[in-house]
């Protein structure tokens, strides 16, 4: 429970941080952005370069941002058919749950591999934060429906009760790197 406390008050530091990047970018353009790279490379120096840069930083939170929101939206299908008693729908609930924090983990790694504009380094890491402990939360849900533990702590309506929460949280991270982009 106290996992998922820190990960509902970390999400709103991210969202106000990257809204006031936002700003201070002056809301983005339309033009495409270029291919990502392992991190921004000023292009010239002054404001030119910091928005050169955090285009650049945009172009590459993209797809992650992308990736992280279809972990999001996967997490109801990984338990849908989940029955109350231990069997062969927690072990399907558990393959799928793990393949969700596999990606979430490949998310939080690949956003930890930028480097961000200075502007966004405490939004960067609220956001790996996140993104981690959305990961650890799946993937000891899917340790305890692959062990069939029948706990208090994996009842059916409770992993529901996560699972929603766990993708309202990373579908709003998720959708906050993407508007930034556009």
């Amino acid at each position: 429970m106290a996992d998922r406390m820190h990960i509902r008050d970390a999400a709103p530091v991210v969202l106000v941080a990257l809204i006031v990047a936002l700003v201070v970018a002056g809301c983005g353009s339309k033009a495409a952005s270029p291919a990502p790279s392992p991190s921004p490379t000023p292009s010239s120096s002054g404001l030119a370069g910091t928005i050169g840069s955090l285009k650049t930083y945009l172009g590459q939170v993209k797809p992650i941002a992308t990736q992280v929101g279809a972990a999001a939206a996967s997490l109801p299908d990984a338990i849908k058919g989940l029955k109350a008693k231990p069997g062969a729908t927690w072990t399907q609930s558990a393959t799928k749950l793990n393949a969700i924090a596999a990606q979430l983990a490949s998310a939080a790694s690949g956003l930890t591999a930028l480097t961000p504009p200075a502007a966004l380094q405490s939004a960067q890491a609220a956001g790996v934060k996140v993104i981690q402990d959305a990961q650890s939360t799946v993937a000891k849900l899917a340790g305890a429906l692959s062990k069939h533990t029948a706990s208090a702590a994996t009842r059916k309506a409770q992993i529901q009760a996560q699972i929603s929460s766990l993708q309202a949280q990373l579908s709003g991270l998720a959708k906050a790197f993407s508007a930034l982009g556009g």
